[in-house]
């Protein structure tokens, strides 16, 4: 299962349009008050709206939101401008689970799929949070508004849809380590875009890229995979420990092989022959230059 931040930034890279807010106490339940929903900024309108409304007048708008696509609401978004003069969000149903006093600081991330159908997500934590601000360019002062998307994609944007991408289609909990390597090598080539010249100049500096690349797509790769059990209870300390055992030795195993699988990738563009670990003696001379 992908974790509610790549599922976020994912949502908001594909939508018409985007908004962002830290909720308050008056969001949710802190104050004791009466009111609902969520408040969100004047900016918002062209969310939901055609034509900016006007002070003096009630506008409603009746939507669809799918919550970190786990379930979904029939939502209103009202402007009250007869007398408040003030945008919100209503209508979230009974058992809403983001309107507790928990979810006071939260990061309420709100994206316009096509019509009236929209994506939602809270971000609890501070790290994903910062991730998803790095992931637009913005910082924790250009909130509550739009989130303006960059027509310009970075390299590192790149990588991480190209992460996103691999992590997706993997049908496995964890790909091989030669698959691990091999596409993180691909994503960085790719969104770098790095000629095979630029590598056979400076092979050093590239390897190096591919080993970091492939550590950071194994730990987006951990973090999609362990999010929701690091969040539970272990029923035993039995059942934590056999959990660490498993993330430390797949660490291990990837680890050990990694300089191995692209040191093969950079001894085939050199066109050098090789064998790998685990070849005997009496078939090393019937291998021809092998393919990773």
């Amino acid at each position: 299962m992908e974790s509610v931040l790549l599922k976020a930034i994912q949502s908001v890279q594909k939508s018409e349009l985007a908004y962002c807010k830290f909720l308050s106490a008056n969001d949710t339940k802190a104050t004791g008050g009466h009111q609902s929903g969520y408040l969100v900024s004047k900016s918002s309108w062209r969310m939901f709206l055609k034509t900016e409304p006007h002070k003096g007048e009630n506008v409603k708008v009746e939507i669809n939101i799918e919550w970190q696509t786990d379930f979904k609401t029939n939502s209103t978004f009202t402007y009250y401008g007869a007398a408040k003069n003030e945008f919100r969000l209503t209508n979230f149903g009974r058992n809403f689970p983001f309107r507790e006093e928990d979810n006071v600081g939260d990061l309420f991330v709100l994206s316009k799929i096509e019509g009236n159908n929209f994506e939602a997500f809270i971000l609890e934590h501070d790290e994903d949070i910062e991730e998803f601000f790095a992931a637009f360019g913005i910082s924790a002062n250009e909130t509550n508004r739009i989130i303006e998307k960059e027509i310009t994609v970075s390299s590192e944007d790149k990588l991480l849809q190209c992460f996103l991408a691999f992590i997706k289609s993997v049908k496995v909990d964890f790909p091989p380590t030669n698959d691990l390597a091999r596409n993180a090598r691909t994503c960085y080539i790719n969104s770098y875009g790095i000629t095979e010249k630029q590598i056979i100049n400076n092979p050093d500096k590239e390897l190096l890229n591919w080993l970091d690349a492939e550590y950071q797509l194994f730990k987006t790769i951990e973090n999609d995979r362990y999010s929701t059990k690091i969040k539970s209870l272990f029923k035993s300390v039995e059942e934590l420990v056999a959990f660490a055992n498993t993330v430390l030795n797949r660490r291990k195993s990837r680890a050990g092989k990694s300089l191995e699988h692209h040191l093969g990738e950079m001894f085939n563009i050199f066109k050098i022959q090789y064998i790998t670990q685990g070849v005997t003696e009496e078939n090393k001379t019937r291998l021809p230059i092998s393919k990773h």
